[in-house]
């Protein structure tokens, strides 16, 4: 890569270029934690000497470029770089790192740069434990959890948000925000709540999204399925799943209620890889009653096969096709190549495999297919769905397609759309055409970025958003990579028609929000303020009574969060004033505000919620509900570990209000306890207690115990295991002296395999393919690699690892006082780099004060403080200190501004 000028050029377009700047490598993988390097190559094309001085900033190196270069004729000179990958580093380059000189007496100037590409790891993965979830309908309630990983190297703040569709649940304890350390996890359940008892569709589709609570980007997203459950039976099979088991292991267990309900459970469930192309998958849920009935059902069971380019399942099939595949059937799967797949179904969509004890209404029958594209820069399907539901009459023929495209830059589009037919026999014969569209941009750069967010359906469109207009316009812009600004508009519209009088449209919903917010952070805390202006608008009927309601509000709103040493808090309020035409309400004008709290520290936490009257149309009274709605929410939860973790405890109490006149009280305590023994052995207990004020005889309590066996995965053909045993290595010497012992709870990473050293210090990886791995410690529980461990794995291997106490040292940037100056310069942002004779090196970044700190192994350390600010030098670098497991010293590093110097030359 040659130089480049700008400003005004020292030649003509035929003309040599006087000094020549290039990199050794146009391009350089970086990978974070980690360092890398290039090589600036420079040349004199002169029959003269030349003097280049620096106009580019390299702050952010931890080897950099000369002030000066001095080249004599023809000359040529080389110079290494090296960079340490960070967050603050990718945040503020990019994707390119820019070296720039001026050649001193001449005009122009000289610049060439390299670009960076850091490997397509997903920092951040967000799932549902149970992607079918279950709402009683005599309680109106249920609850779905979702599981949030970091798999960054950076803490990350994050706000989950659900939305339901159609209209009709509201999740009592929505947008949660959290903070996730590197490498941790966090399993978040959420409780909903059926907001139109006369509401008869069968299900609902909740979607489920992750968004940066700094940025206010999208992080992931997700979608879990709330199906009506008719009977308390059904209810307790629905909260029976253990979602806690682990690949390739069988639980039994026994369950009994005192409603009078008492069964035994089965399940299964693993993978098997008979060769390094192929995976055999499995699933199994059998319950077996004893009381008040016997007899056996079988549901969520099937197995899986899929090869390099066959694949099929059989048995339960659920799947997201913009229209519910959950029942019995076959799927059948081609693979051409690696980027693309075509599918067949064919479905009964009845989520019980088989029952000897329930007769179930008869189910639809579908036929689908789908095609699906998976590019570098592309991802495309199109489906084709035909059913036939005899109970409800009606045939559906039904065609989507989606397609996006990752576009120059930080830009991506995505577009859909449908068409669909019903016909409905019988008496009433009639036949509908439905039909959607929809786009989706996104765009980052530098300080803007925008997502525009559209969908459209007609009232008859068979698929999951029937009826509906989803619009959402979001702008973001950043004054820094702590603070900006947005603007939101979002408009929900669900109008849904239907042919089949078993799903009357009884309500039609109408939302619109515009809102103005600005969020910054600044040592621990995230703050967000907003402003916004809701317009709702309800049609439904009562007693046969059309209702129109309408209301506008405007609102304040705050979010609030801080984290320390593992400690975090979140504070969320709104308040607003309402204009209502509810010809029930007393006070058409009121005042209402809504807060949550939550907590967090390591095993203990809580969350609570408050609401002083409705927030929704849906929650104002009706004729024969009498004063002011309220809501409280007051969840305590523990969890405990004892015994190297093979023992623990979880304990949990939900206390909840909701409605009018303290009538609508509820409470679900409920605790679990585990232990695990002989490796592979885990028996555990549990038991849920829940009573309803409004529905006294419906309280109950429920008890399972359970034993589990979990299998050791052996190595499919060609692959190859892992075995690592840590040790503490007292003297740093990197062998295991006889004083010297296993280190336990040691958390490792290699590859995509996340596993925790037991008391022993060892953990075995397997299933590896043949590669070359990097060991990373994830959490050292207070240890450290003493040295980088990369492993070429191309047979079994057995490794002994040495590790050395983590130790914390704190340091300060000081100011020197400068007479020229009437302000105190910024000594926020400055990065502290801390280098070990082997290599490693490890960055901090000062707060408000100066102030920073480290958690190093227990060996020598070389650190040195890197500027932004070219007027700005540290004139006490490179300091050596050996950090010791406590009595550590403070790092002072003096800071020199020449601002306004002022130079007095004698001429």
């Amino acid at each position: 890569m040659t130089c480049s000028f700008s400003g005004l050029c020292l030649f003509s377009n035929g003309q040599q270029q006087p000094v020549s700047l290039s990199f050794s490598e146009d391009s350089v993988s970086a990978i974070y934690g980690e360092t890398f390097s290039n090589t600036l190559r420079v040349a004199n094309n002169l029959n003269e000497s030349v003097l280049l001085k620096k106009t580019v900033s390299d702050s952010f190196a931890l080897i950099g470029l000369p002030d000066t270069v001095r080249l004599n004729p023809r000359e040529k000179k080389q110079f290494p770089v090296r960079y340490l990958t960070s967050a603050s580093l990718i945040s503020t380059v990019r994707n390119k790192i820019t070296a720039g000189y001026r050649i001193t007496g001449k005009t122009g100037a000289l610049v060439t740069s390299f670009f960076i590409h850091t490997p397509d790891v997903q920092q951040f993965i967000l799932s549902v434990i149970n992607p079918v979830n279950y709402l009683n309908t005599q309680t109106n309630t249920g609850t779905v959890q979702v599981k949030c990983i970091n798999n960054g190297y950076t803490d990350l703040t994050t706000t989950l948000r659900l939305k339901p569709y159609p209209e009709g649940l509201e999740i009592t304890d929505n947008n949660r925000t959290i903070t996730l350390q590197p490498g941790s996890q966090q399993v978040l359940t959420f409780n909903f709540r059926n907001r139109l008892a006369q509401n008869l569709i069968s299900d609902f589709s909740l979607s489920v999204q992750a968004v940066e609570a700094v940025s206010g980007r999208e992080l992931g997203a997700t979608y879990a399925k709330v199906l009506v459950l008719a009977n308390e039976k059904r209810f307790a099979i629905a909260g029976s799943t253990d979602a806690s088991l682990i690949n390739n292991s069988a639980q039994l267990s026994y369950w009994n209620t005192t409603n009078g309900l008492s069964y035994y459970q089965l399940g299964s469930r693993g993978v098997a890889q008979p060769s390094t192309r192929s995976e055999l998958r499995y699933n199994l849920n059998l319950n077996y009653y004893t009381r008040p009935f016997s007899g056996a059902e079988m549901y969520d069971s099937w197995i899986a096969y899929k090869g390099k380019h066959l694949g099929a399942q059989v048995g339960n099939i659920a799947e997201n096709l913009d229209y519910s595949l959950f029942g019995k059937g076959v799927k059948l799967s081609v693979f051409p190549d690696s980027s693309n797949a075509v599918s067949g179904y064919y479905v009964k969509n009845n989520y019980l495999l088989f029952s000897d004890i329930t007769r179930q209404r008869e189910e639809a029958t579908i036929w689908a297919g789908t095609y699906t594209h998976s590019g570098k820069n592309n991802n495309s399907g199109l489906n084709y769905i035909n059913s036939n539901d005899p109970f409800t009459g009606v045939q559906t023929n039904l065609i989507n397609a989606r397609s996006g495209w990752q576009l120059k830059g930080d830009q991506f589009l995505e577009l859909e759309a449908g068409y669909s037919h019903e016909k409905l026999s019988g008496a009433r014969r009639a036949n509908e055409t439905g039909y959607a569209a929809g786009f989706r941009y996104r765009y980052n750069k530098k300080r803007w970025s925008l997502l525009s967010d559209n969908y459209y359906s007609s009232p008859y469109y068979s698929g999951l958003r029937r009826g509906a207009l989803l619009l959402q316009e979001h702008i973001d812009y950043h004054f820094n990579p702590r603070q900006h600004v947005f603007i939101h508009y979002e408009v929900v519209n669900n109008t849904p028609r239907y042919l089949s009088s078993y799903y009357p449209a009884l309500f039609h919903t109408k939302t619109a929000e515009y809102q103005l917010g600005f969020a910054t952070t600044t040592r621990g805390w995230l703050i967000n303020l907003r402003s916004y202006f809701y317009t709702q608008a309800l049609d439904q009927k009562i007693l046969s009574t059309a209702l129109a309601l309408r209301s506008t509000s405007w609102h304040l709103a705050a979010d609030l969060s801080y984290t320390i040493n593992g400690h975090t808090m979140m504070f969320s309020g709104d308040y607003g004033n309402v204009r209502s035409s509810n010809p029930y309400l007393a006070n058409k004008n009121y005042n209402v505000w809504q807060g949550r709290f939550s907590y967090s520290y390591k095993l203990i936490g809580f969350n609570a919620m408050l609401q002083y009257n409705p927030f929704y149309l849906i929650q104002e009274p009706l004729p024969w509900q009498q004063g002011t709605f309220r809501q409280y929410t007051l969840g305590p939860y523990l969890r405990f570990a004892a015994l190297n973790n093979r023992l623990e405890l979880e304990a949990s109490d939900n206390l909840n209000y909701y409605g009018y006149y303290f009538q609508g009280w509820s409470n679900t305590a409920q605790g679990k306890v585990s232990f695990r023994f002989k490796k592979t052995w885990q028996v555990s207990a549990q038991v849920m207690y829940n009573t309803y004020q409004q529905y006294p005889g419906y309280n109950f309590l429920q008890t399972q115990v359970s034993i589990t066996k979990s299998f050791m995965q052996k190595n499919a053909p060609g692959y190859k295991s892992l075995s690592v045993v840590f040790f503490g290595d007292k003297n740093a010497n990197g062998s295991w002296d006889p004083d010297e012992y296993p280190v336990e709870n040691v958390i490792a990473a290699l590859g995509q395999s996340l596993a925790q050293s037991n008391h022993k210090g060892k953990i075995a990886f397997t299933n590896l393919k043949p590669s070359v791995y990097k060991l990373q410690i994830q959490d050292g529980n207070g240890w450290w690699l003493i040295n980088p461990v990369d492993v070429s794995l191309t047979r079994n291997q057995k490794l002994q690892v040495a590790l050395v106490k983590t130790a914390t040292i704190s340091g300060k940037i000081v100011s020197e006082k400068n007479a020229f100056l009437q302000d105190a310069p910024l000594l926020e942002g400055i990065t502290i780099i801390a280098a070990s004779k082997q290599g490693e090196q490890f960055t901090a970044i000062t707060d408000a004060a100066g102030g920073f700190s480290f958690n190093l192994p227990a060996k020598p350390f070389t650190f040195s403080a890197e500027t932004r600010e070219g007027n700005q030098t540290i004139t006490n670098q490179q300091q050596t200190i050996t950090i010791r497991e406590k009595d550590n010293p403070l790092i002072i590093f003096n800071l020199t501004d020449h601002t306004r110097k002022v130079d007095i030359k004698q001429f």
